[in-house]
């Protein structure tokens, strides 16, 4: 009896080493720099106070021994900012307090939570993920998203990402020089304010052509991590294919209306229902050129079917997970996790099947037509690229005409 239970241990544990193994190949075939972490310690809600250290004139801050909630972390970095006494004053980005002592440890971290106070739009969201990717890697960090508290869900229930049981514990949101530093929502600010845009944007260009850095950082995000999952992609593939059976291959215009809680720029719309759609129509039709290709997105199902883009077809049908009037903020929380999911769900296919659409031409035909005060309006713009969106002018703002920008803080 003793030998055969020694078997039986011995094979227990070549079967638990084996599955090691096949866990150790599978992470060796993921993404390089990418991580995913969901935390379940309970998130603090105590401000960190920067404190002497004994004996000197430096200072610090204490490590918190879970992550910090949204609030928690930009009463962080407005305790900091006050206690270096320039509230108003713009330091160059990269400005180091010498004598700021960094308890975060060695390895260069960046890890990016998805919690906010309250629901976040997925573009405003997505932005913001991005560019903090490709923040990361030009400052050799090593990225991690904490989906923990996400009002959308788990960020593996639409994307491919690796996972690591390292959540970037012992992070710090402020001061931005901290080797493990987190980001999230509410202190964007901080991170992707005004220091970050005077330290990217490029002085002598004008318009979209200013932000080409901040661009390239976004657009660096999206092509490392905007790969969503097998069923998901089945569906765009497959509407992809109907759209362009109905209408013909080429380059098509994409046409995006956001309405809900949307605030146009143009000061004649902001008492009305916001972009004017025959204003679209004439920068659509424009742009197509009479091919006649032309593809619409909105969160407010009318925008589909109205008659100043009569001929146009709708990026998917039917009008499953729309909201009445377009999505907003109050109607979002109001949303179980799976109806939330649902219009997750609808706007992503949305968003990817104008993306293969658009770009199925030469770099001078189709294009995007939009309100730049809309998140998704700029982030199909990094979808398009700097050359075809900027350079060749098919991405169009009809929203107030200002351009591109990235993170809006």
């Amino acid at each position: 009896m003793k030998g055969r239970t020694r078997a039986k241990t011995q094979t227990k544990a070549l079967f638990a080493l084996g599955g090691i193994a096949v866990i150790f190949m599978i992470l060796l075939c993921l993404p390089e720099n990418i991580s995913r972490h969901t935390h379940h310690a309970h998130p603090s809600n105590a401000t960190l106070d920067p404190f002497t250290v004994a004996g000197t004139e430096n200072w610090t801050l204490p490590l918190p021994l879970s992550p910090l909630t949204p609030g928690a972390m930009a009463l962080t970095c407005m305790a900091i900012q006050h206690r270096a006494g320039h509230t108003h004053k713009h330091a160059d980005y990269y400005a180091v307090d010498q004598s700021f002592v960094d308890p975060t440890g060695e390895e260069k971290v960046l890890t990016y939570s998805l919690a906010a106070a309250s629901v976040v739009g997925l573009a405003e969201s997505l932005l913001e993920v991005f560019t903090a990717y490709g923040l990361a890697r030009q400052e050799g960090r090593r990225f991690v998203i904490d989906d923990a508290g996400w009002e959308w869900g788990a960020w593996d229930d639409y994307f491919l990402s690796s996972s690591d049981t390292d959540a970037g514990e012992g992070s710090l949101p402020c001061p931005r020089s901290v080797r493990r530093l987190s980001v999230a929502h509410s202190t964007r600010g901080w991170i992707f304010g005004h220091a970050f845009t005077e330290h990217f944007e490029s002085p002598r260009e004008r318009g979209s052509r200013r932000q080409k850095r901040v661009f390239s950082l976004a657009r660096t995000g999206y092509e490392a991590l905007l790969r969503v999952r097998p069923a998901l992609a089945a569906r765009v593939g497959k509407r992809v294919e109907a759209l362009k059976a109905e209408a013909g291959d080429g380059g098509w215009v994409g046409i995006q209306v956001r309405r809900g809680d949307y605030k146009p720029r143009t000061w004649q719309w902001l008492k009305g229902t916001g972009v004017q759609l025959d204003a679209v129509a004439d920068v659509a039709a424009a742009l197509s050129d009479g091919r006649g290709r032309v593809v619409v997105m909105s969160d407010d199902r009318d925008v589909v079917t109205a008659p100043e883009l009569a001929g146009s077809l709708a990026a998917v049908e039917g009008g499953a997970g729309l909201l009445e009037g377009g999505y907003t903020r109050g109607g979002l929380l109001k949303l179980g996790g799976r109806e939330r999911r649902e219009v997750a769900e609808r706007w992503l296919e949305e968003i990817l099947v104008m993306r293969e659409l658009v770009g199925a031409g030469t770099i001078d035909e189709g294009g995007v037509v939009c309100g730049g005060a809309s998140a998704t309006c700029r982030l199909l713009a990094v979808m398009l690229g700097w050359d075809m969106g900027v350079i060749n002018e098919r991405w169009r703002d009809v929203d107030g005409g200002i351009g591109w920008s990235g993170v809006d803080w």
